[in-house]
């Protein structure tokens, strides 16, 4: 037989039922791997060899086999954009469960290939939280992952939001005459964020317009002003080491402006 729908199933097992009312249990112990995929029993699936009981063959037969659905969040914080130099502390991870056809039986919690936390008992649909066994200090750029077991012995994985650290960007005014240094651009106003085209609205009274961020991002392809005409030509790109990192400080003539948006690209 290839195909066995759920009514004929439920069917037959009623038919077993009344054939074998009052006997010992029904044992289907045939290792002649199955021919075909029925229902929630797969192609080649072979019972233990000490049999399995009937009502149990017919619970795989009628509900297939299904997943737990399964993401991960680290707290107190879940990941983000930080500064390199700064310390960011995971204490806990909560796992959310869909269950599937069967019970959660394990959690685990792993910073790469080191178990971190888990959770045996009590696992439930919907949050979890498993408490690491010492707060995690995160320093560099990280990801945590979570392993699913279920009563299957079947396992889904899911991970945190990823940990990144950068050294941040500036932008502000410095003076007519300047020349851009570490100290005026860690005067600047500061930007933590990673690398792409950025935007910046700057008011300024007589002052040149400073833009600086690692030099490790590379040249600038194209400044635009607020008009979108490109003024890549009118900037100066000079070289400065901020905390130790080399810096592109891109700084142009002297202007008065208000909230005049500038546009740098890559």
């Amino acid at each position: 037989m290839k195909y066995v729908n759920e009514q004929n199933a439920a069917r037959i097992w009623n038919n077993a039922k009344n054939k074998f009312a009052g006997k010992d249990t029904v044992v289907y112990k045939n290792q002649t791997p199955s021919t075909a995929e029925v229902g929630g029993i797969p192609k080649g699936y072979v019972p233990p060899a000490e049999g399995i009981d009937a009502s149990d063959l017919l619970d795989k037969l009628l509900h297939a086999y299904v997943a737990p659905v399964v993401s991960a969040s680290a707290s107190p914080t879940n990941g983000g954009t930080f500064e390199i130099g700064t310390t960011q502390s995971v204490t806990a991870v909560v796992v959310n469960i869909t269950l599937g056809s069967t019970a959660i039986s394990k959690i685990e919690v792993f910073d790469g290939s080191t178990l971190i936390g888990s959770m045996t008992s009590g696992i439930k649909a919907g949050a979890n939280t498993i408490t690491l066994s010492s707060p995690l200090s995160v320093t560099a750029n990280k990801q945590l992952s979570v392993t699913v077991t279920d009563g299957d012995n079947k396992t889904v994985t899911a991970k945190t939001g990823a940990f990144t650290f950068v050294s941040p960007y500036y932008w502000g005014v410095i003076g007519e005459t300047a020349t851009p240094t570490e100290a005026l651009i860690k005067a600047a106003t500061k930007v933590v964020q990673t690398k792409g085209n950025k935007s910046f609205n700057y008011t300024a009274a007589g002052q040149k317009m400073l833009f600086a961020y690692p030099k490790s991002y590379g040249v600038l392809s194209k400044i635009l002003d607020a008009n979108s005409f490109d003024v890549t030509g009118t900037f100066e790109r000079t070289e400065v080491t901020v905390d130790g990192v080399a810096y592109y400080a891109y700084s142009n003539a002297a202007s008065t402006v208000t909230s005049f948006k500038m546009t740098f690209n890559y």
